[in-house]
Parts: structure tokens; sequence; C-alpha cells
């Protein structure tokens, strides 16, 4: 504020005035720090000092320039002294860009580093944005071997749909185009889904389109061709995401144009009648798992499939869901509408992880050919649930491998099983399974049984039966309606390490002609038939290191040759161990706990010639009242022909109240006969060792040297 400040107007010749005026022109020119002053009317006015500051800042904002002539960059060591007449000059030292910080009067000239250092500022990244910023600044970035302006020079226009990229025109061979989507009305779904579009290169060097890589323009004789990608999509052909009615054909074609496809999030309907999915030879295809292919409603009664792999070889599949139409379905009759068919003429097939579900049919199909033709084929961690007749069946292969995965919640027509092995072998003797792998799978919650070995109905067959060479180990089968584990017609069969509890009747039942085969280290509970029956053919089979309980039957065997059971452990069940018209059997080194009824039950003339030996009997035979055809009331009982069978060297206890409500050995009728009991060690002395009912004891059976524990160790 000026001395005076009288308030009047421009123009007056008041002495006082004009005393202000000179102090006002005193600050403006010869101010040394500050920037601004107010004038004798109170305006607010710029110093020279002031003016100068927003000058040299204003350079500073408009960019670098040397200290040397025509702005050259000039180095402090081997130039200086310099002389730096503007803020916005700068020079190297050390590498380094430095300017004069605004506080310093100018024109400043170096003297030396240790001085001068203090009054400079380091500007070596604004320099850098500055040079990036000048109109030869993408010379200085390489990209893909070259400048970046050699590349964005050659990128053209961006097009927002393969329509509308055929549309234009592009001269220049090698100029690059980007297209958004295959449909314009994509865009929306390019940020979560690969939407179609992608980087295409204009070339001449092309013959034709074929819609997925090649596409043809306005340019006579320039194509756009898809730059590599590591998996195409089906929306690169304008598939998914809800455009088409159903897709099975289209989407053949897309599988035969790139081998290697990824299937994201969304629906790709497939009329399963007349245009499945068709997958060629070497296929990688991977799918969200999200990915629903799904099948169209049909009334069908016949085969159908919704992905179809046959005649063809080295495919991998991992992920996707297929998705039947049985609760759509507008038929009443057939049950062959199946998911995922694997074929004759397949080989080298992997599925990962893939879901096949709700299908008139079967979830999965494999075979209905001659097995030569279906080799090494692979199922691995995928599920099969809520289908009506099968989770997933087997009719003919060699090499098939079915590792982990679920098979469950199988209903509506049988057997309406999780997994069904159903060799074709009495309809086409071609049609078996060979070298069979079935590990860690779980089949739960079926109508039907857990997992299957059944031959399919015929009037043919061969001699080693539908499967041959199986292994089944490490499964669970459980909470199904029949059977947990089901084997017949099967010859050198493994079952290892499976668990089979609370299901409707067995947890392992061989019921027809299952030869040469082991089930060992297996547990079965709570079945309310049985833990293990072995009926009528099956010969030459090991029972070893099972254990569990539970249900009428230990162990049930009926016309069985050369059967063995040895280390099992079981307990609580009506009955232990059945052996009808059982010949050249031998149980061992196993125990039997808490069965009321029997024992050991041998019935039938061709109950013989097997021996029971060192084997533990604990709470067996305490049941005191007589039931209709049952035996009761005993550990060991023989009726009805049984002969020539041998005990010995066995322990027989029971806790207070549960001994045998009879005796230790029953034989009932005239031609049971030849039986030996001997060597065996009982908990009592005064128990009564022979009970017969029927018929001769001894001589024709024997009881020989039975010690009690007092007298012979265990």
């Amino acid at each position: 504020m000026t001395t005076f400040n009288t308030g009047n107007p421009v123009g007056s010749v008041d002495p006082r005035d004009l005393y202000d005026n000179a102090e006002n022109l005193d600050n403006l020119v010869n101010h040394p720090t500050k920037t601004e002053f107010q004038d004798r009317l109170g305006v607010p006015r710029k110093t020279w000092h002031g003016i100068e500051q927003d000058f040299q800042q204003f350079l500073v904002n408009s960019g670098y320039t040397g200290t040397g002539a025509g702005g050259a960059y000039e180095d402090y060591d081997a130039d200086g002294p310099l002389t730096i007449t503007a803020l916005n000059q700068i020079f190297t030292k050390g590498g380094e860009l430095y300017r004069l910080k605004p506080d310093q009067a100018m024109p400043y000239t170096t003297t030396n580093w240790a001085a001068d250092e203090a009054n400079m500022l380091a500007v070596g990244d604004a320099a850098l944005r500055q040079e990036l910023a000048a109109p030869s600044g993408a010379e200085l970035v390489s990209y893909e071997g070259k400048s970046l302006k050699e590349t964005l020079d050659a990128i053209g226009p961006v097009f927002k749909s393969i329509a509308s990229a055929k549309l234009g025109e592009f001269p220049i061979e090698g100029q690059r185009v980007h297209v958004s989507s295959y449909y314009s009305d994509w865009a929306m779904h390019a940020p979560y889904h690969p939407a179609g579009g992608g980087e295409f290169v204009a070339t001449a060097e092309a013959d034709q389109e074929d819609g997925l890589n090649v596409y043809a323009t306005a340019t006579p004789g320039m194509f756009l061709v898809r730059t590599a990608v590591d998996r195409h999509t089906p929306q690169m052909m304008g598939l998914g995401l809800g455009r088409n009615a159903h897709e099975g054909l289209e989407l053949s074609e897309f599988l035969q144009l790139t081998k290697r496809a990824y299937f994201p999030k969304g629906e790709y309907p497939i009329d399963a009648v007349s245009a499945p999915l068709t997958v060629p030879s070497d296929t990688d295809v991977e799918a969200h798992k999200e990915a629903k292919f799904s099948t169209l409603p049909n009334s069908s009664s016949g085969l159908t499939k919704t992905i179809a792999v046959e005649n063809c070889s080295n495919v991998r599949w991992q992920g996707g869901v297929a998705v039947g139409e049985r609760y759509d379905h507008t038929g009443t009759d057939g049950e062959f509408g199946h998911g995922i068919y694997i074929g004759g003429g397949a080989s080298n097939v992997k599925f990962i992880g893939v879901e096949s579900s709700d299908f008139w049919g079967d979830g999965w199909y494999i075979g209905n050919a001659d097995a030569t033709t279906i080799t090494n084929v692979t199922i691995e961690d995928c599920i099969g649930d809520g289908n009506r007749r099968q989770g997933l069946s087997l009719t003919s292969g060699i090499g098939v491998n079915i590792i982990r995965g679920h098979y469950r919640n199988t209903n509506g027509t049988a057997p309406a099983a999780g997994i069904d092995i159903e060799p074709n072998v009495k309809q086409d003797a071609t049609q078996y399974v060979r070298k069979l792998l079935v590990d860690g799978v779980r089949c739960y919650g079926n109508a039907g049984g857990g997992l299957l070995v059944a031959v399919a109905a015929g009037s043919g067959g061969v001699g080693d039966g539908g499967l041959v060479e199986g292994k089944i180990v490490n499964c669970f089968a459980y909470e199904n309606g029949k059977d947990g584990f089901f084997f017949n017609e099967t010859s050198w069969l493994t079952a290892s390490g499976n668990h089979s509890f609370n299901n409707g009747e067995w947890g392992y039942n061989c019921s027809v002609g299952v030869k040469d085969s082991i089930l060992s280290a297996n547990q079965a509970r709570n079945n309310p038939s049985g833990c293990f029956n072995l009926n009528n053919g099956c010969d030459r089979v090991t029972l070893s290191g099972n254990r569990g309980g539970g249900g009428e039957y230990l162990i049930k065997a009926y016309n069985c040759d050369e059967l063995r059971i040895t280390d099992c452990h079981l307990r609580n069940a009506e009955t232990a161990l059945q052996l009808d018209q059982c010949r050249g059997y031998n149980v061992s080194a196993s125990s039997f706990k808490d069965c009321p009824y029997v024992g050991v039950l041998l019935s039938n003339p061709d109950t013989s010639n097997g021996m029971i030996v060192d084997n533990s009997f604990h709470n067996c035979g305490s049941h005191a009242t007589e039931v209709t055809g049952r035996a009761y009331g005993a550990v060991i009982c023989a009726i009805s022909g049984a002969s020539a069978n041998i005990t010995n060297m066995n322990r027989f206890t029971w806790d207070s109240g549960k001994s045998p409500a009879n005796s230790i050995y029953y034989v009932r009728s005239t031609t049971t006969i030849k039986n030996k009991f001997v060597h065996d060690v009982i908990q009592d002395r005064n128990m009564t060792k022979l009970r017969t009912e029927g018929g001769p004891a001894e001589p024709n059976n024997e009881v020989v040297d039975i010690n009690d524990l007092f007298t012979y160790p265990l």
C-alpha cells in the first residue's frame, strides 16, 4: 500500500498522488525479492522480478535446452565453466542432467562442483519424458525388434466386428488390424470372454476364407489372417454366447479347423439326434467349468450322442459339462440317449475333469464296437450325475482307465448303476474288455449297484468271460440301492483296497463265473445281505486281508471250486461263513466274531475236501431257538451230505452268555460223513463237542484230540 493512498482517479495532479506514483515505480522496477505489489488504487501488480520468475518457469514448462550454442548439451567437467542464463537450460554431470534452482541469480557461472551442487536440481527423468513426448519419441522405443514408430505405422484401423473388417480396404502388405469381437454386439463380453475378435495381418499370401483364421477383404487379393493364438475359441467362428439355436455341426467344423480349442463360460446347444459335436483326431480341448454342452430336447428311443469320439486318435479334453435332456425328453421309450460317447476307432483318448449329467441313457458310454479298435482310453476326475440308466458304461475296449471321479444318483431304468462294466460278448464275441483299471472312483446314491462288472445278456459268449485282467482298486461304493460291487463272468480280476458300506444288498457280490481272481484288503460294512458273496462257478478265487462286518452273512459261497479265504477279519452277522457245494476250499488265518447262528455252515454233498485251519471264532453259535431251514447253535455245522472236510487248529471262544447254544460241532443227515474235527481249541472243556441229528456221528465223523484253553496254548 502506498503512503498517502488518496484514492484519487488516474490523471490526478495532486502532489500526494505524485509521491505515491514514484513509490510504486520504485517497487515495480527495483525491488529485488517481491513478485507483486498494490498500486495506489489497491490493484495487485507484478514486479519486474515477478515477471522474470514467471518467464523462467514458462521456459521450464516449455521444455529443456542445453547451455551450449544452439541449445547443445554441455558437460560440466569437459566444457566448464558453464554460464546459465535461463532455468530451462540443462547440462550433464556424471551421466545425470541438471538445471539451476529457481532461487539463484542469473547469469550463473559454474566454479566447482562442491560449491555448485547445492544450487542445482537433477532433471534426468523429466528430460527423458520430454524426449519421449517429442515427435520423434516413438523412435526411442523398441517393440518386437522394430522401433515403436515402425510398429505403429503398420497398425491399421480398429473394427468392431469381423463383418465390418471384411468391408475394409488394406493396400499395405503386413498391415495389422484389430477386431474387437466377432459380432459388434458381443463387444460387451470382451472383458470376460474371448468374444471372437483378435489381431489380424493384411496379406496377399492366402487362398480363401476358412471362417476362423482367414477372411477376404474389400481389397482384391488381400486377406486378413489371424495372428497366432495358443487356443481358438468358438466365438472366433461366431458360435456360443447364445447366438445360435444349435451348434453341434458348426462346433465339429470348428474343432476340425483348430485342433486346439478353448470353450469359455457359456452354453453350446447341440442336436444329439442329427448333429452331435464330433471330435476329430489330434484335438486338444480345454473348457471353462461352466461351459455347458446342452442337449436339445428330443423324442428318440434309439442311440443318440451329444459329444462323439469315434474313428479318431490322440484326443485330450479337459473341463466343461455335458448336460442331458432327460427332464425335457418328449418320448417314453429307449435308454440310449448318451452324453459322451467313445466308440469304435477311438484310441489315445483322455477326458479330465468333465461332467456328464442328466441324460436319458448314460452319462458316459465307451464301446459298442470291436474291442481292438477302442484302446488306451482314460477318464480321469470326471463325473456322471443324475443320469437315467448308468453313470458310465463300458461294453468293449482294451486298456481303459477310469481314474477317480464321482458316479452318482443314477435312477430311472435298470441297471441304474454308478459304473457298469458290461461287455457285449454274448451279442458280439469281439466286444470284450481287457486290461481295465478303475482306481479311486466313488459310486454312491445310485438306485442300482455302485460298480458292476456284468456281462450283457445274449445267446453267445466267450470262454474267458467278458472282462479279463481287470483291476478295481481304492474305490468307494456306498448308499446304493443294490450291491456296492458286483462281478460276474470275469477272469484274472483284482479288487483291492476298496470300501463298500451302507448299500442295499451285498458289499461284494461275485455272482457267476468269476475265476482266477483276488479280492484283497477290502472293507465292507453295514450291507444287509452281507460282506462277500461268491455264487455258482466262482472258481480259484482268493479272499485275502479283507475287513468289515454286518449283514446276514460275512462270507457266503455256492458251487465254487478251490476257494481260498485267508487273513480275513470279519464280524457281526447272523452267519459267519457258509460253504454250499464248494469243493477243495481252504479257510485259514482268519477271524470271525459275533455271529449268533453259526460260525461255519458246510452243506450239500459237493461241499467236500475242504480245510478250515488256524482260524478264530468268537461268540459264534449262541442262538438257541430253532429257525426253520437254518442251522443254529453251533460253531461248525455240517449238514445235507457235506463230507471229507477237516477243521484243524481253530480256536473257539466266547464272552459270558454267548457260548454255543448246543455244541461246538453239529452234524445232520446220514450222508454227512467223513468229516474230521482235529486239534481245535475250545474255551471250556465241559462244552459239548459234537451233536448229531438224523444220522450217525462217530466213527463216520470224528472229533480228534480237542483241547481246551487250559491244556493248549493259543
